[in-house]
């Protein structure tokens, strides 16, 4: 067992010798690689908006004709994150249409308006499983354009021909969120008082290759 070791590539090797000092080897390669962490990232406004500009706004998406449903997320450091998917749920709805095209747009004020429908720049068409089971979740990678927002807010756009899925926060579904992947941050540096003494900590349990260092003065 090999424990704390650095991040990087290792060739490990095992040997066997018998009793006429004949031997034999086999190696493995293997990849240390930093803890990696999972979050979700709920949007700041939600809506179904129609060709007469008007929207309607609820904690789900519906799509049907003539109608698009916007999905608008304040700006946050995306630098860290490997990968990062818009993600939806069926609550129960038929999937009459496989395909929806998704759009992108950047810097928006944080609400969504009448002038968003149409607009945005095309990220490209999401597959949609044939008859999704209630709540199975959906993905589809945005990694790219989020890096590349300047914010404060940044959205999406999803358009289709027909009632294709609704997505919301009670039953079965669960809320249209961001599920983004990327490694765990590095650990906190502590200061604590224990009687006259101040204790400064790091704990470095799930960070191979770092150790705190000690001075005598600061």
């Amino acid at each position: 067992t090999l424990t704390n070791l650095w991040m990087g590539s290792y060739n490990i090797s095992a040997v066997v010798t018998d009793s006429s000092s004949h031997t034999a080897t086999n190696s493995i390669l293997v990849s240390v690689a930093p803890l990696m962490v999972t979050n979700y990232i709920l949007p700041s406004d939600c809506g179904t908006i129609y060709s007469s500009g008007s929207i309607v706004r609820f904690i789900g998406l519906t799509l049907g004709a003539n109608t698009e449903g916007g999905l608008e997320f304040p700006a946050f450091n995306a630098s860290r994150y490997s990968s990062i998917f818009l993600e939806i749920t069926p609550e129960g709805l038929p999937v009459w249409d496989s395909t929806v095209e998704v759009y992108g747009f950047d810097g928006r004020s944080g609400t969504l308006t009448g002038s968003d429908y149409n607009s945005g720049t095309h990220l490209g068409t999401w597959t949609l499983p044939a008859n999704p089971a209630i709540g199975q979740l959906m993905t589809y990678d945005v990694t790219a354009f989020v890096k590349s927002t300047q914010g404060p807010y940044f959205g999406f756009l999803l358009q289709a021909v027909g009632d294709v899925f609704g997505s919301t926060s009670v039953n079965p579904g669960t809320p249209p969120e961001l599920f983004v992947i990327g490694p765990a941050p590095l650990p906190q540096l502590t200061a604590r008082r224990a009687g006259n003494q101040m204790v400064i900590s790091w704990p470095t349990n799930y960070s191979a290759g770092l150790s705190l260092q000690g001075t005598l003065t600061l």
